[in-house]
């Protein structure tokens, strides 16, 4: 059973967070494609 508070009741709360999620996907394709493109030149 959930507890009213894992609701959600304050939907402004999740924009930070949201911004975050972004951020890391975004490092996390730079990143990627980073190693890619080594892997490219050294193969």
């Amino acid at each position: 059973m959930l507890e009213p508070r894992t609701m959600n009741p304050e939907p402004d709360h999740d924009t930070p967070m949201t911004g975050t999620y972004v951020k890391v996907i975004v490092l996390q394709v730079v990143i990627l494609a980073l190693l890619w493109i080594f892997g490219r030149m050294f193969s």
